[in-house]
């Protein structure tokens, strides 16, 4: 670590981040798709970029092997990541500027918040069911991955 940090020895020579989020109407176009970060990019506060390009590439593949034409894939595709997707993207813009911010006042709150949190059994089970990438949304029901399982 010493090594990396040697060279640093003035403030202006860092730079500050920035996180921007990717947030599409719809993620098709008649025969083109976009998955990924391609299609709903987010800053990396869940770090959810590779699952939620695995989880969309693994609908994709579902909705095309079982959709008469590949428009009626790519629109059932949509629909059935909507609600993951969009849930993902709001938690992300809502933690980014917990964690990455140069105020006191938000990270002072997140600490006191999280620890305070984190000691109901439902406020931590939703915490890691967020984690694990498998919420769908506050009040929805968490992704059933018994089909991906069978997979294996």
């Amino acid at each position: 670590m010493d090594e990396f940090l040697k060279p640093l020895v003035d403030a202006e020579q860092l730079a500050a981040a920035r996180y921007a989020d990717v947030v599409m109407p719809h993620w098709h176009d008649n025969r083109v798709v976009l998955i990924g970060d391609a299609a709903h990019a987010m800053s990396p506060q869940l770090e959810q970029g590779a699952n939620m390009g695995l989880m969309d590439a693994y609908e994709l593949v579902r909705q095309l092997m079982s959709q008469p034409s590949v428009p009626d894939a790519l629109s059932q595709y949509s629909t059935a990541r909507k609600h993951h997707l969009r849930y993902y993207q709001w938690a992300s813009r809502w933690l980014t500027p917990l964690f990455q911010s140069y105020r006191t006042a938000a990270p002072w709150l997140r600490d006191r918040l999280m620890n305070s949190g984190n000691q109901l059994p439902m406020v931590r089970r939703f915490g890691a069911d967020t984690l694990v990438g498998v919420k769908q949304g506050w009040l929805r029901a968490n992704m059933d991955l018994g089909e991906i399982d069978s997979l294996w």
